[in-house]
This record gives structure tokens, C-alpha cells and sequence, in this order.
């Protein structure tokens, strides 16, 4: 049996030989070979059937051979990863709520006049987004169905995290509001009129 360290390292291996086998079917194409690449793509593909460079060079080749109804079957092959039995109701989801549902709460002019509801509004699209993008990056890895695991929310917190430390980190000793605006004073006074007294800095 082997080690986890061994099994480990024949897959790197088997990866960079793969990796290294689509290099070379790209200057195939380039060189105007494309049924080289062609069977290049295709000693990959028998190894691992989900290479996603394999595939594209391998519908690549096929249009270049003039191929293209082969073409459009394997770019159908990676569209059927998402037609499972779960995954179709996510595609409706995300058509209703990354924009239809969006799309009809902005249109209040009340939605938009309140702070709080917009915070709400940007988090669900936020929310929404992230199932966007586990659609598009799961089927690739779940063959059978949706399948979540912890790091699907660690690393978008922890990327999110980076993000807003670094633009924090940015914006400290820059004005937010347009201060060299020859019209600021009076902006900024009708909204003073409409509000509370402004507060004073100490």
C-alpha cells in the first residue's frame, strides 16, 4: 500500500506530465499540426477525462481540421457537468437572484435613499455571487451532485479579508469626500440642512 506522501507525489508528477503534454499540443497548433495536437490531447484526456486545457485544445484541434460538430459534442460534455439533478435549480436561482430580484428592489427610489437596505441588497448580490462562482468551479471537481466542504467559506472570507485590509490600508490620509469641489460648501450644506447638526471632531 502506498504511502500518503507517495501517492502524493505520483500525482504532481502525473499533473506536471500533463501539463507538460498540453505545452506541447499548443505549439502543435501553432505550428499548424493540429492533428498532432489532436492526439496529444488525446493520450491526456485518457489519463484524466476532466483536463480542462486538454479539452479547449482538444475542441481547438477540431475546428482547426475542420471538425466542428466534434467540437461543439466535447464543449457539450462540460455542460453536462452542471445538468445533474441538483445543479439546473441553481441555474434558476442565480438567474432570479443575481439579477431579476436585484433588478426590481433598485427600482424603488425609497430602496435606494436607505442606507441600510442597500448594505442588504449588496450582501445578498455578494451572497448570490459566491454560488455563482462554486457553479462555475464545483461540477469540476463533484461529479455527482453539489458537494461543500469548509474551505468553500474559508478561503472566500479569508481572500475578502486580504482585500479590505489592503484597501483600508490605502484610504488611511485620503479625503472621501471631494473636498477640492468648487461646489462642495454647497453640497454639503443643503445635505447639513436636510439632516442633524454635523458633529465636531476632536
Amino acid at each position: 500500500m502506498k504511502k500518503p506522501e507517495s501517492a502524493a507525489n505520483d500525482g504532481d508528477r502525473a499533473a506536471a506530465a500533463s501539463d507538460e503534454a498540453v505545452k506541447r499540443a499548443m505549439a502543435a497548433i501553432q505550428s499548424r499540426r493540429p492533428d498532432e495536437a489532436e492526439r496529444i490531447v488525446g493520450e491526456v484526456l485518457a489519463q484524466n477525462s476532466r483536463h480542462l486545457g486538454a479539452l479547449h485544445l482538444l475542441g481547438v484541434a477540431l475546428m482547426a481540421q475542420g471538425r466542428a460538430g466534434e467540437a461543439v459534442d466535447e464543449y457539450s460534455s462540460l455542460v453536462n457537468l452542471r445538468s445533474g439533478r441538483d445543479l439546473p435549480m441553481v441555474a434558476i436561482a442565480l438567474i432570479v437572484f443575481h439579477f431579476c430580484v436585484p433588478f426590481v428592489v433598485l427600482l424603488s427610489r425609497q430602496v435606494k435613499r436607505q442606507p441600510e437596505l442597500l448594505v442588504k441588497v449588496a450582501v445578498a448580490i455578494l451572497c448570490v455571487r459566491l454560488i455563482d462562482l462554486f457553479w462555475l468551479i464545483g461540477p469540476e471537481f463533484h461529479e455527482h451532485g453539489i458537494a461543500a466542504s469548509w474551505m468553500d467559506l474559508v478561503v472566500p472570507l479569508t481572500l475578502g479579508a486580504i482585500w479590505l485590509g489592503v484597501f483600508v490600508y490605502q484610504l488611511r490620509g485620503r479625503a472621501i469626500l471631494p473636498v477640492h469641489d468648487p461646489e462642495f460648501d454647497e453640497a454639503l450644506g443643503r445635505i447639513i440642512e436636510r439632516g442633524a447638526a454635523p458633529r465636531t471632531v476632536h
